[in-house]
């Protein structure tokens, strides 16, 4: 059964979207009703298998579309595929602005130019660099020629019938991805901030953001709330403070791993220092895929950023080539 009502007031349907020739099998997008109003958060990805599950839901909860508003958590195409076809035009899609500018075509020239400068930078060459920096270009999937946006910010809030929902952000995996909040039921809608079974993905920031920083601050934030998770993939969640824990402990224990790996051989490149690290339980960097390897150097070089920001390593330029050391 691709759809199941996880919560009553309000209530609150999980559709497990397919996702086609990729390693994680679904998405989760989520309808929210109250008073006859419907809020829907995320929308899958671009396929006709998608559209027809996600479709088929929202026939069966017979939603008035007139009165229905959509909640995108981040641009990905995961997320944001079906905006167009799931609504009409007229009907309002809260997102992130910052994100959103993320997918023009401008700004993805102006990204992969300085995502290939930074591989090479950091040692990765050039061959290798200009294969890697085509795998994340963010996709515009939509616009405001199709459908109307509304662009919120964190202390924004989304009313629907009975109830009020918080937009928190969920910085990390994307520079500004979004969440929502019910203070009174704790129900937290967070996309790909906190996942049951893999460690989200933490992205590198061409604008001097710490992506890192911001992941371990809005986690420590959580465990401080009520909260019942429904996360982006994977299964509800009614306890999710020992995962939120064991994600902060990870983020410490890579920490330890680079400021060990930099200690013990001082003046390697970013690149030597990410691949020396433990990503994968069973796979050596050779055997792991391109787009986890690329997956692998962005989020590596948001832990150095992190650790550079927080005074902990420091960066020195060398002929045009970045080499750490232990501050």
């Amino acid at each position: 059964m691709s759809m199941t009502q996880v919560f009553d007031n309000p209530s609150v349907f999980q559709i497990e979207v397919p996702m086609i020739d990729n390693f994680l099998a679904t998405v989760n997008c989520y309808v929210v009703e109250s008073e006859g109003k419907y809020l829907i958060i995320d929308s899958g990805s671009k396929t006709k298998e998608a559209y027809a599950v996600i479709k088929q839901v929202l026939d069966e909860l017979a939603i008035d579309y007139s009165s229905t508003q959509v909640f995108l958590t981040h641009p990905h195409f995961d997320h944001a595929g079906l905006v167009s076809q799931l609504v009409s035009p007229d009907a309002p899609v809260y997102l992130s602005a910052y994100d959103y500018q993320l997918t023009s075509q401008e700004k993805n020239i102006l990204n992969e130019a300085l995502y290939l400068k930074r591989l090479i930078h950091e040692g990765v060459d050039e061959k290798a660099a200009r294969s890697y920096k085509y795998l994340h270009t963010f996709f515009r999937l939509f616009d405001d020629t199709s459908n109307r946006l509304v662009y919120v910010q964190a202390g924004d809030s989304i009313e629907l019938g009975a109830f009020s929902f918080q937009v928190l952000s969920a910085s990390g995996h994307t520079p500004d991805q979004l969440a929502l909040y019910e203070e009174s039921s704790g129900l937290y809608f967070c996309g790909d901030q906190v996942l049951e079974q893999l460690n989200p993905s933490i992205d590198v920031s061409f604008d001097g953001l710490d992506l890192t920083g911001n992941n371990i601050a809005r986690l420590q934030e959580l465990l401080e709330r009520k909260l019942i998770l429904m996360p982006g993939h994977g299964r509800v969640n009614v306890k999710p403070q020992e995962r939120i824990q064991k994600l902060l402990d990870h983020h410490l224990k890579r920490r330890e791993e680079f400021k060990r790996t930099i200690a013990e051989n001082p003046g390697r490149s970013g690149f030597e220092i990410v691949r020396a690290a433990k990503w994968s339980a069973d796979k050596d960097w050779s055997r792991l895929s391109p787009i986890i390897q690329s997956l692998i150097l962005r989020q590596g070089f948001s832990n150095l950023d992190h650790l550079k920001n927080s005074g902990e390593i420091e960066q020195s330029i060398q002929n045009d080539k970045y080499y750490y050391f232990i501050q």
